[in-house]
């Protein structure tokens, strides 16, 4: 339930403020780094020049390295997001106070240290940020050569950190009473898919209390109310069933917003009843199933909670499916007696390369884009990844979720809000393709770059395709002379980005 003050005193703007500030604090905090404590020998540390796993001497476990005079630790991470940031930590000590240091290097920029003299443990951090195609990194420890000392290190970490630059781009907090926006949201109608009990109608779906509610009823009198489209002689099953006994809403933003790449996060609770399937998912604008590609970032029926991707096969309506499934007592529950009351936080992470969904910060499940190629039965050799998707919230009845025969009625389906986060390198592109250019000059620049601007001081920022700035000032020159060779932005005053090239 959201913060009662942010409810009664602060206004949309101020709210949607709030989001952009405090969203970034919601990341996957994984560990990186193949055994940083050292606890299981991994082979993905290189230990070179007399370095060497001890069992003694630990900062935490049984283990740690020590090493004398140039000796070094180094291990390469793989699995990086290119354009983000990440911060390493470890905690390093030396034997007579002689600099022992903590590196990373080669992840698309330049070479990082964070030294120490300390003859304790002293936890060292270093942030970086990888390049627009820099995917790995190499870490490291070591004990430059001259000190005499020994240096002993341990417990080393890699986590993603929340400045990476997503920018909220839309946002339903459901903050409203009634019906939901119909800027935003369409309603699916009738019996739609899976031989569900449940008839959609936008009836069962309304904003209360600042979230939204999704209700499945069961009609008072049972064998009264008609499907209107019923025909005894149809082998359809969405004709060929006579009556509606129950109702529950499926809405979508299809035909009205869809999205390219980003993070989607959700805040909802889920149901965990027999003969409920309640499901936050998307689907590709293009293509017909399974060949428009879908991703449920969260589906739960059958006592169980999954994350699903699934595209398009060689046989027409037939998926190949990537599916997690976590059992919701055995994995949540007996964690947290109270897991089923409380909201949680689905999250999408979208990119031209992968998807990956979490729960609480924890990934569910994840695909590499370059394997999600559709077969011939539709949309032939297409990826459905990589097309824009719209998102679904609905709760069916029935088929998968369970027979429905002892289930309590009205059962309700509760979602806190829905937020999509783009990265800032994609809006900064996008906006540059889509805008004339500023006036300057020469491009591409060597060590100065020139503004031909009316005001002969003009504010100046220059930032790269991640939205990083670089450099800020005002005046008519720029000395570019320590920027790095490669693509960047020039934004004067509140004028249109301009790409320069750096020689």
């Amino acid at each position: 339930m959201k913060n009662n003050i942010l409810k009664n005193v602060f206004n949309y703007s101020l709210l949607f403020l709030g989001i952009l500030l405090f969203s970034s604090c919601m990341y996957p905090q994984t560990n990186l780094v193949v055994d940083g404590s050292f606890e299981n020998g991994s082979t993905a540390w290189m230990l070179s020049a007399g370095a060497t796993r001890i069992a003694s001497d630990p900062q935490s476990g049984s283990f740690s390295i020590t090493a004398p005079d140039g000796g070094e630790a180094t291990q390469t991470i793989s699995g990086l997001s290119a354009n983000t940031t990440y911060v390493l930590t470890g905690w390093l000590k030396s034997s007579n106070a002689s600099p022992v240091q903590l590196g990373v290097k080669w992840h698309g920029g330049n070479e990082l240290t964070a030294p120490t003299t300390s003859t304790a443990y002293a936890q060292l951090s270093i942030k970086f940020t990888t390049g627009p195609a820099n995917t790995s990194a190499v870490i490291y420890c070591s004990n430059p050569a001259g000190g005499s000392n020994q240096m002993t290190a341990d417990t080393f970490s890699i986590v993603q950190t929340a400045e990476t630059p997503y920018e909220l781009v839309w946002t339903d907090e459901f903050n409203g009473t009634g019906i939901v926006d119909a800027a935003n949201w369409s309603f699916e109608n009738g019996f739609v898919r899976n031989e569900e009990v449940q008839w959609y109608q936008s009836d069962n779906a309304f904003q209360q209390g600042g979230n939204l509610i999704i209700e499945g009823r069961k009609e008072n009198l049972v064998n009264t109310r008609i499907n209107p489209n019923y025909d005894p002689n149809s082998t359809d099953w969405k004709k060929s069933r006579q009556y509606i006994n129950y109702t529950a809403s499926s809405i979508k933003t299809a035909g009205k917003k869809s999205w390219l790449y980003g993070r989607f996060e959700i805040r909802a609770k889920v149901t965990n009843l027999t003969g409920t399937w309640p499901a936050i998912w998307t689907l590709g604008n293009n293509c017909e199933w399974p060949s428009n590609g879908e991703v449920d970032i969260m589906e739960n029926y059958g006592g169980n909670i999954l994350a699903n991707f699934a595209w398009g096969t060689n046989t027409r309506w037939d998926a190949k499916w990537d599916t997690v499934r976590l059992n919701t007592m055995t994995n949540f529950v007996s964690k947290d007696p109270d897991w089923l009351s409380k909201f949680h936080i689905w999250t999408m992470d979208w990119d031209v390369n992968k998807m990956s969904i979490y729960l609480d910060g924890v990934l569910l499940n994840e695909v590499n884009l370059n394997t999600t190629i559709n077969g011939t039965a539709n949309c032939s050799g297409q990826n459905p990844f990589r097309q824009k998707h719209y998102l679904l919230l609905n709760l069916a009845l029935g088929s998968s979720g369970g027979s429905v025969n002892n289930l309590a009625f009205p059962t309700q389906y509760i979602v806190d809000y829905v937020r999509v986060y783009q990265l800032t390198a994609n809006l900064a592109v996008d906006k540059v393709q889509k805008q004339d250019a500023t006036v300057l000059y020469p491009n591409p620049a060597k060590n100065v770059l020139t503004i031909d601007y009316s005001n002969s001081n003009p504010k100046f920022k220059i930032f790269d395709v991640s939205g990083r700035v670089f450099i800020t000032g005002n005046g008519s020159k720029v000395d570019l002379s320590k920027l790095k060779n490669g693509v960047y932005f020039v934004q004067v005053e509140n004028l249109k980005p301009t790409k320069i090239i750096k020689e």
